[in-house]
């Protein structure tokens, strides 16, 4: 079945919360899958597809490109939905269109108020996990910040094409990546891109005053292309 790659990022202030609380990181991450699919059942619906059901896959990073602290989900979901066969055996697959700027949106929406009613209903955070944050708020400060993460690009073209990105409030969705069904290498690189880890050895590299760098995969005109750190730094910094 066709896969398509979905990546949602949070505002700045809530990818810390998430840092500090496995529970919410854990919700969102739900939360967001559950209005995806939600979204996938409506489509169908408008397709004339009723009972219908989808399946995705999520993966929880806590980094970003440079090796910073970015809390984000990725989600590889089949890009259409299952419903009964009209013979009633058994289940048929059925492909949907593919999401715009309002599709985005409008699961972005769901995300984000499913997501304050979660929050709403918790205990609020005690003072350990506000240092906590105040701690992690300011490593970021110090090393440039918390970029947006990049979504994976398949070898068809760029991850962010027309209509497959959305915004709201400071939160941001990807969906422009869409795996074929007959392409399973292309699978396997997207699920990889999904599940890797946060160091990749192949970019790090130790300097002659005893410092290492680590090459970033992607930059904007005029940034460094390396972080140089000492290997205590290094060694917070994955911690």
């Amino acid at each position: 079945r066709a896969a398509r790659h979905w990546v949602l990022s949070v505002p700045p202030a809530l990818r810390l919360r998430l840092a500090c609380d496995d529970d919410e990181y854990r919700a969102l991450a739900r939360i967001f899958v559950e209005a995806l699919l939600r979204w996938q059942c409506r489509r169908a619906e408008e397709q004339g597809i009723a009972g219908s059901r989808g399946g995705a896959l999520s993966f929880q990073q806590r980094f970003g490109d440079s090796l910073n602290l970015n809390c984000h989900v990725h989600v590889v979901a089949y890009d259409g939905v299952f419903a009964a066969a009209p013979t009633g055996d058994g289940v048929t697959f059925h492909a949907i269109r593919a999401p715009g700027a309002v599709d985005l949106e409008q699961v972005l929406l769901d995300t984000r108020e499913r997501m304050a009613q979660w929050v709403a209903g918790r205990p609020h955070a005690g003072d350990g996990a506000t240092a906590m944050m105040a701690s992690l708020l300011t490593q970021n400060a110090a090393t440039g910040g918390v970029r947006r993460p990049v979504p994976f690009e398949s070898r068809d073209g760029p991850a962010a094409r027309a209509g497959t990105v959305g915004s709201l409030a400071g939160y941001n969705l990807h969906a422009g990546v869409r795996v074929a069904a007959a392409d399973r290498a292309g699978r396997k690189r997207l699920l990889r891109y999904c599940a890797r880890p946060a160091l990749d050895p192949e970019r790090l590299s130790l300097l002659p005053d005893g410092r290492v760098a680590y090459r970033l995969r992607h930059r904007s005109p005029g940034d460094a292309c390396h972080r140089v750190m000492t290997p205590p730094q290094l060694r917070t910094r994955l911690a």
